[in-house]
């Protein structure tokens, strides 16, 4: 199932209105960031540093800590395909479960020890890693091999599928497209990010968006096509991420800024996050709700 079906299949019933009203929630993270979020139907988990993860069934109410299994150091990034949890991280650690509340195992994730994976996105029949460090991993199991493929020379910070297409963004504003990462074959795209830092990208709407450095946030209808910069109402403030339910588009980034729209390539407004200035890093939506997390622990849920 690709992310954006998943996606749209888990807000279908509760997709609501936009996020317009943001507040702030305990997630019992004391001074860690939270800097992954994610939700499968059931629970929400979130992950950030010092091996910490909590779960909730209402993501308004109580989080509990789950130290069962083994997670990264830091989780970088957190998906859930339909079946299999992936969250990565620091020092190649990767790890899966099939519920955020039980036990996580550990994986060999093939790359180098001292190596961050700040990303993992799937396809129907593929799992894809990627990495700051210039490294790329496939696997089509995730709880199974994985195997380091031919990257893009560039550190890339995020990645994602959708319409058939593959996407590594980061450093420099690289954005490079590819059908087919086992066979290592990529393209570099013309990103209108000049060299500022892509931080983040999501498919839904029929839309790719992107979002990173300096405010800047651009749109394509095709990942290989051209790409227009949007106001994004950041300012010159860092876009860390963005996320889709089919209906609207939530950004989150530097200052603890929260933006929406109901259109990726209109106007884009400025939230009151409740997220106390604290740099927020992660968004998702799911059962009726939005959740963000930020650093110092610092979360809140928008409706």
């Amino acid at each position: 199932m690709s992310n954006f079906l998943l996606q749209g299949l888990m807000s279908k019933r509760t997709r609501g209105s936009e996020p317009t009203t943001w507040t702030a929630r305990t997630s019992g993270f004391g001074a860690n960031r939270v800097y992954s979020v994610g939700y499968d139907g059931t629970y929400w988990a979130i992950f950030g540093t010092s091996n910490v993860i909590r779960t909730a069934t209402d993501a308004t109410s109580t989080w509990t800590l789950n130290s069962t299994g083994t997670i990264p150091a830091n989780v970088d990034d957190v998906k859930f395909n339909g079946s299999i949890w992936v969250c990565a991280g620091s020092s190649a650690e990767l790890s899966t479960t099939t519920t955020p509340a039980g036990a996580w195992t550990a994986r060999t994730s093939s790359f180098g020890g001292g190596e961050t994976i700040d990303a993992v996105a799937y396809s129907d029949s593929l799992w894809t890693a990627f990495s700051s460090y210039q490294k790329i991993g496939t696997a089509s199991d995730a709880t199974s091999t994985w195997t380091q493929r031919t990257p893009p020379a560039f550190a890339m910070y995020y990645g994602e599928f959708g319409n058939s297409t593959w996407v590594a963004v980061g450093a420099g504003g690289n954005l490079y497209t590819s059908s087919d990462p086992v066979a290592g074959s990529w393209t570099s795209r013309t990103s209108s990010f000049s060299t500022s830092v892509i931080y983040g990208i999501v498919y839904g709407g029929g839309l790719f968006t992107a979002v990173g450095a300096s405010g800047k946030l651009a749109t394509a209808s095709s990942a290989v096509g051209t790409w227009t910069q949007r106001t994004s109402s950041f300012g010159a403030d860092t876009v860390y991420r963005v996320a889709n339910n089919s209906n609207f588009f939530v950004a989150v980034g530097a200052a603890g800024k929260i933006g929406t729209t109901s259109s990726a390539t209109g106007t884009w407004t400025q939230r009151t996050s409740n997220l106390g200035g604290n740099f927020a890093y992660c968004v998702a939506h799911g059962g009726g709700v939005w959740v963000a997390g930020a650093d110092a622990g610092a979360l809140s849920t928008g409706v």
